[in-house]
């Protein structure tokens, strides 16, 4: 999986082979986590790949 952050800089997770498949709201903030087609909306950054 795949850390991203928010737009706010806060870190969530995407599992499995890290690709965004659905846009979600941050529990912190509420700014939008996530994305669709593998790809994560403009205002995420990446943050690390874990095993």
């Amino acid at each position: 999986g795949r850390w991203f952050v928010c737009e706010n800089q806060h870190p969530y997770y995407v599992g499995d082979c890290g690709g965004a498949t659905e846009v979600s709201k941050c529990p912190e903030c509420d700014a939008p986590i996530g994305g669709t087609q593998h790809k994560v909306v403009e205002s995420n950054r990446f943050y690390g790949e874990f095993d």
